[in-house]
């Protein structure tokens, strides 16, 4: 990477805002933090063919400036693979109790073309992303490792399963443990259950269903 920082990434957001050729941008560990990110948003809500864009290894969670970016992907219509790895992003409240995981989760919400989501090797521990990424019709890999999620909730957990087929989620490295499946047990519930289970990359050690 190059360190184009803050005042570079204005300046690609502003490219993006006319640009109508560019498909990948790569600007990972480019020193680009929460302002920048906010740029890059700005760009995107009105982009209609970058296809890939890596921001890894920057900075754009150390600031609470996350609507602009958040809107960005939420309106993007051309965007398949959005790598944001190793950011600082976290569930960490602002003064109005809003949060960078919740900014992504609805941007996510709102977007219906993404394919490709990495945000591995951040500081989130809520499950609103790991729901968002559950109930997308389009998304067919997320990478969520290395963060700091605990649990899942069980309903979450049967979306993932029935969805096992079209999307390879990386929960790795994650101190999750299971819910039992409790009022859910069903026949069907309990078969993808066991299945998203075996799935894991980690040994299952404990299994309690009620």
């Amino acid at each position: 990477g190059n360190a184009i920082g803050d005042v570079g990434a204005m300046a690609l957001g502003e490219m993006l805002q006319h640009n109508d050729s560019l498909r990948i941008l790569d600007i990972s560990s480019c020193s680009i933090g929460n302002e920048g990110g906010a740029a890059i948003g700005s760009g995107l809500s009105l982009n209609a063919t970058l296809q890939t864009l890596n921001l890894d290894k920057n900075s754009l969670g150390s600031g609470s400036n996350y609507v602009l970016f958040s809107e960005g992907v939420s309106s993007n219509k051309a965007l398949k693979t959005l790598h944001l790895s190793g950011n600082g992003i976290s569930d960490e409240e602002s003064s109005d109790s809003s949060t960078w995981g919740d900014a992504v989760a609805t941007a996510l919400s709102s977007n219906t073309f993404l394919q490709y989501l990495d945000l591995s090797n951040n500081a989130l521990s809520e499950g609103s992303i790991i729901d968002a990424v559950a109930a997308h019709t389009s998304i067919t890999t997320a990478n969520l490792s290395d963060n700091d999620f605990e649990s899942i909730s069980i309903e979450t957990q049967l979306k993932l399963a029935g969805r096992m087929t079209t999307l390879d989620m990386d929960l790795s490295f994650n101190a999750l443990s299971s819910p039992p499946l409790g009022r859910l047990a069903d026949s069907t519930n309990l078969r993808n259950y066991l299945t998203l289970l075996a799935s894991e990359k980690t040994a299952v050690t404990r299994i309690r269903l009620m």
